[in-house]
């Protein structure tokens, strides 16, 4: 009975989800997945579902600067903070390593960088690139995004690394 109780109603529960006052916004899966009935059993109560999606988004704030202290974290920053400062084709495993000693405290061999790099699905190439011989990271738009909102707190800071290169 359970069952065709859910088949029967689960148009209106999708409609519920689907109004424009019942929007989360940008949140992580996990905590959409679950504020999601909440907020659907919070929707005549508009005081409530308010003070609920600022927890959740304090929330989402919270989990993402805790990921960025991790040493992927702390990675991910380095390649963003190198693109940012010298183009995203000239970010080497070198410098991520300079960056991530210097300003995010993160003491990692070359090698072990390497490793986290493979983990986090990132590609680099062994190529000379302004004379200068090096393994450079492979920049691809769609991952590094996707990796920029997993573990920056304020990805508006590297908004224009995620541009469209002229010319494309």
């Amino acid at each position: 009975k359970l069952l065709a109780f859910r088949l029967k109603n689960y148009s209106s529960a999708i409609e519920d989800i689907e109004d424009e006052d019942m929007q989360l916004g940008p949140i992580e899966p996990r905590l959409r997945q679950t504020g999601t009935p909440l907020a659907i059993a919070l929707k005549n109560n508009p005081e409530a579902l308010a003070k609920f999606k600022n927890w959740l988004r304090a929330r989402n704030y919270e989990l993402i600067a805790e990921r960025s202290e991790s040493p992927d974290g702390r990675i991910v920053l380095a390649i963003l903070r190198a693109a940012q400062a010298l183009g995203r084709d000239y970010v080497t495993s070198d410098i991520i390593q300079k960056i991530a000693a210097e300003d995010l405290k993160l003491e990692l061999s070359v090698q072990k960088i390497g490793h986290r790099l493979r983990t986090l699905k990132l590609q680099r190439k062994q190529t000379r690139v302004g004379g200068v011989k090096g393994r450079y990271i492979v920049w691809d738009n769609r991952l590094m995004h996707t990796l920029a909102k997993r573990y920056c707190p304020d990805i508006n800071e590297y908004a224009d690394l995620f541009l469209p290169e002229k010319g494309n």
